[in-house]
């Protein structure tokens, strides 16, 4: 039984460039990213600033500079009837380029997730930040509070658009095996939970910053409303002194 590892890392935007770099050749796939292969190793990018290595991802890893986020170990077995999931290892009848692909896709989607699970948790302490601020002085930065939205809209664009976690790979669709691996290692990696529950808390906080958008606006406009009664005061008691002056 042969033994090998399919593994994820998170990179800057030159990780093609040292992919190019270290002798990785494009190859013409018609999936969604980009697969490079050099001698017996494998990468494929298919997330902004994610990278998916195999079969000996550790080593080329160490090579490039980057840290190996999440794993998965692969075993081939000639006995395996097509494949099998178990201890969190993945069971292949053979080194399949199409079913080692699916299992990078899917890999990469959920250090995708990952990636907008950590700025999620960021997001919400820029909201209690800003709730903390207008608890204390009633008033806002606005820059910070626009900061916010644009940081959740560009959030729900790569949650959406640019890891398509509930759009099934291209590879997918002419293969019943390659199939039904996807829909497991998506269970497995709980790729669908983690997506709604995301999205649920992206909508709440939307919806939290909007109500903190408005209360915002409504102190300002009473601090306004303030300041004019405040100068109407002022020119009156300005006035009523020229006047006993004059007199």
């Amino acid at each position: 039984m042969q033994q090998a590892a399919i593994a994820s890392c998170f990179v800057a935007d030159d990780a093609e460039l040292k992919l190019q770099q270290e002798g990785f050749a494009l190859l013409p796939i018609s999936e969604e990213g980009r697969l490079y292969a050099h001698q017996h190793q494998m990468a494929y990018i298919g997330i902004p600033g994610v990278v998916v290595l195999w079969p000996d991802p550790v080593a080329l890893a160490k090579r490039l500079g980057w840290v190996v986020h999440d794993t998965i170990e692969i075993s081939y077995n000639h006995r395996c009837t097509e494949w099998a999931i178990a201890d969190g290892k993945l069971c292949l009848r053979d080194n399949s380029p199409q079913m080692l692909l699916v299992a990078a896709i899917a890999l990469a989607r959920s250090a995708g997730l990952d990636k907008c699970e950590r700025e999620s948790r960021h997001l919400w302490h820029l909201g209690n930040k800003l709730l903390s601020q207008l608890e204390s002085s009633r008033l806002l930065r606005q820059r910070l509070l626009y900061h916010l939205f644009w940081r959740i809209a560009t959030l729900r664009y790569d949650l959406h658009v640019r890891l398509l976690v509930l759009d099934k790979p291209e590879t997918t669709w002419e293969s019943d095996e390659a199939d039904r691996l996807y829909r497991a290692l998506s269970q497995w990696l709980e790729l669908d939970s983690r997506f709604e529950s995301l999205e649920k808390k992206l909508s709440l906080l939307h919806d939290e910053g909007t109500i903190v958008m408005r209360l915002s606006y409504h102190f300002k406009a009473e601090f306004q409303s303030i300041l004019i009664i405040l100068l109407i005061l002022l020119a009156i008691i300005i006035e009523s002194l020229h006047l006993g002056g004059a007199s």
